[in-house]
């Protein structure tokens, strides 16, 4: 028998066992049941959220509809209202949140305060971000700090020039200095949280340096590291010419 959907994903299990409660169990066994069944009437509520504390993003990542400026909708930032009204409303039922989906989180100041509340809701809080952005001491351990449990880095390089070719207006070094001050602060402080993991996408213009990568990865001491593969945007014109130019294999 296939594993339940949730279980399926990445830190599910460690998530499952820590932050369960009755209800969130009940609720999980529940959409679990409603998906195999293929209902269309559901009494389930979602156990996974996504909360995107911005749609903005300092660089401009050729695949990405933010990064083309191309979001078809007005560039903001969430309301801090906004997302506490979202959490008290469906944190009874959710084991996790996601902070990001479409923008640079920590672009958002009230991002850090958002992880905390999260975390007072008893949800487990992850957080995508691509570091190349210059952050206070203060901020690196109120980051720590917060209650964050999983922090992915895109890292789609290990030297500037491939770095940048995907990752564009990015600093490597800055964001592999953030990544250092991180993990000081975490030692320092004694926790073992946020885990850590560098995600790298292969394209044709990085894969070359994916063991280089996974080797500065574990010299930097970085918990996990995993590729990822990339995405094509949905609504884009010309697929064939986007997949000839970046993906792996491809003609």
């Amino acid at each position: 028998m296939a594993a339940p959907t949730y279980a399926r994903h990445s830190q599910a299990l460690r998530v499952i066992l820590r932050h369960s409660t009755f209800k969130r169990l009940l609720n999980f066994i529940r959409v679990e049941m409603e998906f195999r069944l293929r209902k269309t009437r559901l009494k389930g509520k979602p156990y996974i959220l996504v909360v995107d504390p911005t749609n903005v993003c300092n660089l401009r990542c050729p695949l990405c509809p933010t990064g083309l400026l191309e979001p078809g909708r007005k560039g903001s930032m969430m309301p801090w209202e906004t997302f506490q009204s979202t959490i008290d409303q469906l944190s009874p039922w959710a084991y996790k949140v996601n902070l990001f989906n479409w923008g640079e989180s920590l672009l958002n100041k009230e991002t850090t305060r958002m992880i905390s509340y999260a975390n007072d809701k008893g949800l487990a809080t992850t957080l995508s971000s691509n570091l190349s952005i210059k952050l206070s001491d203060e901020q690196i351990e109120d980051l720590v700090n917060s209650g964050l449990e999983f922090l992915c880095l895109s890292i789609d390089g290990a030297t500037q020039e491939t770095y940048e070719k995907y990752r564009r207006l990015g600093k490597l070094d800055l964001v592999l200095e953030n990544v250092s001050r991180i993990l000081e602060c975490r030692n320092k402080l004694g926790k073992k949280l946020p885990i850590l993991e560098w995600q790298f996408i292969p394209m044709k213009q990085n894969e070359h340096e994916i063991e280089k990568a996974k080797e500065l990865s574990e010299q930097m001491g970085v918990d996990l590291f995993r590729c990822i593969p990339v995405g094509l945007p949905f609504d884009s014109r010309e697929p064939e010419k986007l997949g000839q130019e970046w993906l792996q294999g491809s003609l």
